[in-house]
């Protein structure tokens, strides 16, 4: 297995990226001072796919120079653009487009460049005053000893400065280079990523840091809401959702996320990860057993800055799903839904309840969806006006009743619609 995943991972496009950078950088002036780093090694060393290569370049401005240097030595510099630079960080982003490389085109992937650098951050910000630094303290200001190791880009050496990172990773460990309550001081929202990483790898957390987060956890409302839950969105599509929504509450972190968290107990929040991995139907998970669950996930949500459109897809299926886990195989009730909902809708209820696997309800709805594009309604507003009628109240009042005839039946003939109209006239 593991040899057949690392045959995988040779052919794809940020490894052979890594391969052309390297080659390139070879016998140059960058030879010695361009890194890998972060997530794209961990990864690696975890044997899964590595994206979002990210450098480091151990020269003053280092970053800004050397993609501009790789720009213009594979013929796609463009003034402006490519690079794409941030003076105030020492930072570009460059894309490799027009490369190919053995037979493999790059033109998709973007490297991210920095320079090795030393922040500081003032009070209430997250916006650090940044300076060049040697490896050591650009490694130190990570948020975990896991995200700190280093790849010598020119011969693929791994570098552990902190001279943890290689064991914590083996043994599963989540911890900081430095002092947690430092760390988390600079930058709160790493009190999310750890809680994150603790529930997407199952890596344990010290008790140190069980109590550096709790000591902190009133920082992050510092940090804004649309950064809070881009986190939180995150830990819903992990494998263990659960465990990083039981954390949240353990550690004191409810009340800066959804203070609901709470009251939730902690069975039904380990229930949350064995849903679909879809956004709405997770969070929808999150609050389904809260009173007035609908209402509640509206307003924390909206609390939290999420979008309209995914607050309003959580409610819907909190405000439906009863009518369909009541009697699911009831074909009015399922026509009732599509007519109102939309089949698209009812479907992401069926999947709210049922999951992703082929289920008899899922495909009932499936077939009255079906049932009701091949029998549409044979009489409309334009023929009751036809009949004399003007729009008002008892017009609405008839076309609810002929919605029900319709639903009860669609293959009901017009002619007994027309009987149905008469006789409420």
């Amino acid at each position: 297995m593991i040899l057949l995943k690392n045959l995988l991972l040779e052919v794809t496009k940020e490894s052979v990226a890594e391969k052309f950078l390297s080659n390139l950088v070879r016998g140059t002036e960058w030879e010695d001072h361009v890194f890998i780093a972060g997530g794209y090694v961990r990864d690696q060393l975890l044997g899964s796919d590595a994206n979002d290569i990210d450098l480091v370049v151990s020269l003053p401005d280092g970053g800004i120079k050397f993609a501009e240097w790789v720009t213009k030595k594979v013929g796609n510099y463009k003034a402006g653009s490519n690079p794409c630079i941030f003076p105030k960080f020492g930072t570009a982003k460059l894309t490799l487009n027009g490369v190919t490389y053995d037979g493999v085109d790059l033109s998709e992937v973007d490297v991210e460049v920095v320079m090795t650098r030393s922040e500081k951050y003032t009070s209430g910000s997250r916006k650090p005053d940044v300076a060049f630094g040697d490896l050591k303290a650009d490694v130190e200001r990570r948020d975990a000893t896991v995200n700190s190791l280093l790849k010598k880009l020119s011969s693929g050496e791994i570098l552990d400065l902190t001279g943890k990172g290689k064991d914590d990773l083996q043994n599963g460990i989540l911890r900081t280079p430095l002092d947690p309550d430092e760390t988390f001081k600079d930058d709160p929202l790493r009190i999310l990523r750890m809680v994150r990483m603790s529930a997407k790898y199952n890596w344990k957390l010290p008790m140190f840091m069980l109590r550096s987060i709790r000591k902190n956890a009133a920082s992050l409302k510092n940090i804004s809401r649309e950064r809070i839950h881009d986190e939180v969105n995150k830990m819903l599509l992990t494998n263990n959702a659960g465990k990083a929504m039981r954390l949240l509450k353990a550690l004191k972190l409810a009340p800066f996320v959804f203070p609901s968290l709470d009251r939730i107990a902690d069975a039904d929040l380990a229930a949350i990860g064995t849903r679909p991995k879809d956004l709405p139907i997770r969070l929808a998970a999150l609050f389904v057993t809260l009173p007035e669950a609908g209402k509640t996930a509206e307003v924390e949500m909206r609390n939290t800055k999420y979008d309209t459109a995914t607050i309003q897809m959580v409610k819907m299926i909190l405000d439906n799903y009863r009518t369909l886990s009541d009697d699911p195989d009831g074909p009015i009730k399922i026509r009732e839904l599509v007519a109102s909902l939309g089949e698209n809708k009812t479907m992401q209820l069926a999947r709210f309840l049922f999951g992703d696997a082929e289920n008899p309800s899922t495909n009932i709805i499936r077939q009255q969806a079906q049932f009701l594009r091949d029998n549409p309604l044979p009489i409309s507003g334009q023929d009751l006006i036809d009949m004399g009628m003007k729009p008002g109240p008892k017009f609405s009042e008839i076309l609810s009743v002929v919605r029900k005839v319709y639903l009860s039946d669609p293959k009901t003939p017009k002619d007994q619609y027309i009987q149905v109209i008469k006789s409420h006239l």
